[in-house]
């Protein structure tokens, strides 16, 4: 009798071993059901970039009109400290911002992110709203200021072609580039930021020859304009007054 008892209790507790386990629904798995439901529904962009684009449009974007041009007005009126010291403070606040922007994005990673969309989910939707406005204003300023650059550039060497027409030229390859496949674009910034790049290194390199007097005159420069007229010129108000 006891025999029996146990192969049925042995045959219950198989039986029940074999039922599925309930399985709890996640929120998780609801929204990214949701999200394949509209990317079915309304689509998803093509990404037409490469990685390289992408390297080499980070690197090329920190080179720009004022590493190449708002420098030498500095340099000239105000002295090689300050442009020193200005350039330390500025990249504190670019470390600080960029270290604090992958911090948020590394957190939650969402497609299309954006500076006022991190304003907006941890600080406040108003602020997002004016931090959108200030990006498409600062960024249609931009263009314009990136255009005038270009064609005081090309104005140095006294072309008798109208400073218009350089003004037109390069607005509009930067129309076409960005109404045309992105590919198109992706690849032209790659050889620009190219450019820029190995032309930062040669002037490097160049400047270093210049110090130790590699010119045609041999003439070892070394910190000769660091001592006269010094490192700090007077700007604004004579003296001691002006260069601070």
């Amino acid at each position: 009798m006891s025999t029996s008892n146990n192969r049925d209790l042995e045959k219950v507790s198989a039986e029940s071993s074999e039922e599925p386990l309930p399985v709890e629904s996640d929120s998780n798995d609801s929204k990214a059901s949701s999200k394949t439901d509209d990317n079915d529904k309304y689509g998803t962009t093509q990404r037409g970039l490469k990685s390289r684009h992408i390297q080499l449009i980070a690197l090329g974007g920190c080179i720009g009109t004022g590493l190449f041009v708002g420098t030498g007005a500095t340099l000239s009126t105000t002295g090689p400290a300050p442009l020193f010291m200005s350039f330390v403070v500025i990249s504190g606040v670019v470390w600080v911002v960029m270290q604090t922007l992958g911090e948020m994005s590394a957190y939650i990673p969402t497609a299309g992110s954006s500076v006022p969309l991190y304003v907006k989910r941890y600080v406040e939707p108003s602020l997002a709203f004016a931090a959108g406005w200030n990006y498409w204003y600062a960024y249609a300023m931009l263009v314009a200021s990136e255009v005038s650059a270009s064609a005081v550039i090309i104005d140095y060497w006294s072309n008798p072609v109208p400073v218009a027409v350089w003004l037109t030229l390069v607005l509009g390859t930067i129309v076409m580039l960005n109404i045309f496949v992105v590919s198109w674009y992706g690849e032209s910034e790659f050889w620009f930021a190219s450019i820029k790049i190995i032309g930062i290194l040669g002037l490097i390199v160049l400047g270093i020859v210049l110090f130790f007097g590699g010119g045609p005159n041999h003439d070892r420069l070394g910190f000769r304009y660091w001592q006269k007229p010094g490192a700090f010129i007077p700007f604004a108000a004579p003296g001691n007054t002006g260069k601070l």
